[in-house]
């Protein structure tokens, strides 16, 4: 029992520096870690994940948790068998904190280069029904969008 005491009265102690080491522990993970190289892992899963229904490939992945967590890939290249072969310069997708804690599907999406173009989606929490389901808030703006290709993706689908 004393050196369980002894132990309990080490950790009491030592509370800075195991913070400090968890943190640096996380930071340097972060960091350090090759998220280039993810892209053909998850190019192979999505696609297994999918019964090669969709391919998805990128060049550079970053990941953001200041000020707000979010994931950037750049030139994204999406095929499927519905639609036409796309391709997007960078897109970036920030989730919200307080959605994803409550598995909601919120947040913001931009895509550079996408049908020649850009395009902002943002989803958030709408009115609910008069039976109390919840619904879906979705704002898309567009800018120098190619018509032609909005046009050619509308057929296909």
């Amino acid at each position: 029992m004393d050196k369980l005491k002894e132990f309990l009265k080490l950790v009491n102690q030592s509370k800075g520096k195991i913070f400090l080491m968890l943190f640096s522990t996380v930071f340097f993970a972060v960091v350090i870690f090759p998220f280039d190289d993810l892209s053909d892992l998850l190019s192979s899963q999505i696609s297994k994940a999918t019964n090669n229904q969709y391919y998805v490939q990128f060049e550079n992945l970053d990941i953001s948790l200041i000020p707000q967590p979010g994931v950037k890939m750049e030139k994204l290249y999406l095929e499927s068998l519905q639609t036409p072969a796309m391709s997007i310069n960078e897109l970036t997708v920030t989730p919200s904190v307080r959605a994803l804690l409550a598995k909601k599907p919120y947040g913001h999406a931009h895509a550079k280069g996408f049908l020649k173009g850009d395009v902002d989606l943002q989803v958030g929490k709408g009115p609910q029904t008069d039976s109390g389901i919840e619904r879906q808030k979705i704002e898309v703006k567009a800018s120098k969008v190619s018509l032609y290709d909005v046009r050619e993706l509308a057929k296909a689908c």
